[in-house]
This record gives C-alpha cells, structure tokens and sequence, in this order.
C-alpha cells in the first residue's frame, strides 16, 4: 500500500515538473468584464516582446512589445513603442502616422493611427546603466482580412510611422503575436 501510495506521487510530481515549464511560459489572456456601457465583452492578452534594436553596447536603443485586445468585434492590435534616443523630446505619435507591417511573401499591411499620443517619461535600469526613455503605447483597429494575412504569413518586419525605425522580427516572435490573435479570436 505505502509502494503504491509513493508511486502515485511520483508520478504527479514528474507530470508537475514536466508541466510547470509549459504553463509558466505560456501566452496569457486576460478576460475582464462585459462593459457595462456597452454590454461588449473585453479581452486582452499580456504584453510581449516584439522586437529590439538594442545591443550589448548601444547607449541607444528602441523596443516594440504588443498585445492584441478585442471589444466585442472590433480587434486592436497595440504596440508599446519605447525609445532611448537623445532627441526623443521630438518623439510623438501624431493622427494619421502609418506603421506598416511586412511579411515573408513582401506583403505591407498598413495600419494608420487615429488620434495623436503624447510619450510618458520613463527610466530603466539594466545592470549599472541607468536610462532615460519615452514609451507610447498606440492602438491600432485591424480588419479580419489583415488579421488572416498575420496567421497565414511570418511578419519579419514593423515599421513605426513614427520615426520609421525598422524592427526586424525573429519568427519566433512572430508565432507569438500569431498566438495572440487566436487568443483573442477564440474568446466570445
């Protein structure tokens, strides 16, 4: 009895340790409650990580996270643009600034901002280095044709109208941002 009884946890002690990785790792979906204006349900996904031009050395840098949300049928894909430059005073997200997404096959989705956005200040400490950055975050509607254009494709690279800076997109990445759609598209 006691043999069976250390088997059994042993067992689920290996099925937890083989687990563990799967679920600490795994793409996150927030489902908030139905609007109480609307009546829609919100969904969000966690932010991730899109793209970097930092480097080991670079006093510079800008990052790209997003996530994608949807409000009852309308999807939004949302960046999180952040830059370290010295002349990021000049850094604003205006209405009508285009940031155009390019795929494997050479595809440009293009998506324009509806409103402008004013970064907030912000600082970093990584290791001893102690920066400086302005964060904007920017939304953007995205249409079901676009959406499948995503899933079907590997998005290598974003362009934020912004500053056109050119974020190179690893496919892993990409697979990411891919999970986040069939998140959210999967919610009711």
């Amino acid at each position: 009895m006691v043999l069976q009884l250390q088997k059994i946890t042993k067992t689920i002690l290996i099925i937890a340790v083989l687990l563990l990785p799967a679920a600490a790792f795994s793409q996150k979906l927030v489902k908030l409650e139905v609007d109480k204006f609307t009546n829609d349900t919100v969904s969000v996904t966690s932010m991730e990580k899109l793209a970097t031009t930092e480097t080991f050395t670079s006093t510079q840098a800008a990052f790209l996270n997003a996530y994608v949300s949807r409000t009852g049928t309308h999807i939004f894909l949302n960046f999180e643009h952040d830059v370290t430059t010295e002349n990021n005073q000049y850094f604003l997200v205006s209405q009508g600034d285009v940031t155009m997404l390019k795929l494997d096959d050479n595809t440009i989705i293009k998506l324009a901002n509806d409103i402008s956005v004013h970064p907030d200040r912000k600082d970093i400490k990584k290791g001893f280095v102690q920066r400086e950055y302005f964060s904007v975050n920017i939304g953007y509607g995205i249409s079901k044709e676009d959406i499948n254009k995503l899933l079907t494709s590997t998005l290598t690279t974003v362009c934020v109208g912004v500053d056109n800076q050119n974020f190179d997109v690893k496919p892993k990445d990409s697979d990411v941002l891919k999970k986040m759609f069939k998140l959210v598209l999967g919610q009711k």
